[in-house]
């Protein structure tokens, strides 16, 4: 029998690297390179690139910034493939800082970055929150006449969602003739939404119309965000419906946005409906779903619904917060509950939920109702210790109970709080 031996040089290596980055087996091809280096067999730049490329699919950066310091090394002259995979990869990890050294490095070989390019590196620093560094590469590229595409505003208007640009740089994708997708509009919207531009969401939800862009659910939610935060409840209310009709899938963000609307204008009615809605749905309610729809239960003076809520709220063991307590407690202070009042007040401190001034003006109104003028003073002088700010409201509400019942020496106490008070 005749036995061949296989010799291994880099076209074989080659081969098998090319197999493996089209497989997506980054950790296979790093670990063929590593054998070449080892047997002493040259690393050129179709090995290195495809290295990097198998590396950028995986989502490793970090190896594919480690083969393209070993390419420097080397001496290994870079070219488009090499700088634009290794930024793909850094893109994947919103690695911005690694992407943009691999852009300087293009710069000083003299590369001219393609579209491709500069929309990875754009996509990486609104991965990592620099929407500065993210406009910056977009007006490089308009100097360099590199073309920008709606991938480039895409990103930098997702980049800009928190710095409040977004809309200048819309606007001037719009300006540039540049055909707008539902990414750049979602962006758009959701920077109206942090703004509280509720009538400029809706015009460029009738924009996206007219191109025939179909809002999916972030589209929605951000412009029933941005009415919610202009206090547009029949608005938010009214896209809500649209979700529906649409059979544009709503979430529990959808409906959390739309009751804190309602609340907003007092509107309980509305926030009931949709608070039914999220019990009927197979969402599970959170702490925002009843805080929201409990305070506006409170502005709407509904208190039985707001106790029988939190009975709801007490079964699904859902973790309260400041809001939901305060609307308990006023509901007590209105029925005169001064002892569940009392009672749910130390939960709150146990529970470490921060007691601010409202919550002790209910409670010292509901002994004053009670004619608890003890416990009210009492409730007064552990409010520094929590570090709630007494106001007017709560030393009028002590001052009439300690008058009520005679408590002349606390009376005197107070209005010398009271002139003090006033007096800051």
């Amino acid at each position: 029998m005749v036995h061949h031996q296989l010799e291994l040089n880099t076209i074989t290596f080659g081969a098998a690297l090319s197999a493996c980055e089209k497989a997506g087996e980054w950790e296979k091809a790093f670990q063929l390179s590593a054998t070449m280096e080892r047997n002493n067999l040259e690393l050129g730049l179709t090995i290195f690139n495809t290295t990097i490329s198998a590396c950028e699919k995986g989502g490793e950066w970090q190896k594919a910034l480690q083969l393209f310091r070993a390419m420097l090394r080397r001496q290994v002259e870079s070219d488009m493939i090499t700088c634009s995979a290794a930024i793909s990869a850094c893109e994947k990890c919103g690695e911005w800082a690694s992407a943009l050294w691999l852009m300087s490095v293009m710069s000083q070989t003299r590369m001219k970055p393609s579209t491709i390019t500069y929309n990875a590196a754009i996509s990486a620093c609104e991965k990592g929150g620099e929407w500065g560094k993210a406009l910056h590469l977009v007006r490089v590229m308009a100097q360099s006449e590199v073309e920008s595409n709606a991938i480039t505003f895409s990103a930098a208007i997702s980049a800009c969602e928190r710095g409040q640009k977004a809309l200048q740089v819309f606007d001037a994708m719009v300006e540039s003739s540049v055909q707008s997708n539902r990414i750049a509009f979602n962006g758009a919207i959701s920077s109206c939404a942090k703004s509280g531009e509720w009538e400029r969401a809706l015009q460029l939800l009738a924009e996206m119309a007219q191109k025939k862009l179909e809002p999916d659910k972030i589209t929605c939610n951000a412009a029933i965000s941005a009415c919610e935060k202009g206090g547009q409840w029949q608005m938010a209310f009214q896209l809500s419906r649209v979700m529906a009709e649409r059979q544009v899938e709503s979430d529990l963000i959808t409906f959390n946005t739309t009751i804190s609307a309602c609340e907003k204008c007092g509107e309980w009615e509305g926030a009931l409906h949709f608070f039914s809605l999220v019990e009927q749905s197979s969402m599970e309610l959170d702490t925002i779903t009843f805080s929201a729809t409990m305070s506006a239960l409170v502005k709407g003076c509904k208190w039985q619904m707001v106790l029988k809520l939190f009975s709801v709220i007490v079964q699904a063991k859902t973790e309260l917060d400041a809001i939901a307590y305060n609307a308990v407690m006023s509901a007590c202070e209105t029925n005169g509950e001064w002892e569940n009042a009392l009672q749910l007040f130390n939960v709150m401190v146990h529970s470490n939920v921060d007691a601010k001034t409202i919550t002790f003006n209910a409670m010292i109104g509901a002994c004053e109702k009670a004619g608890r003028w003890e416990e009210a003073l009492q409730l007064l002088g552990r409010m520094p210790e929590v570090g709630a700010e007494l106001d007017i409201t709560t030393l009028s509400i002590a001052l009439s109970t300690c008058e009520k019942f005679g408590a002349w020496n606390q009376v005197l106490q107070l209005l010398r709080e009271v002139v003090s008070l006033n007096q800051e």
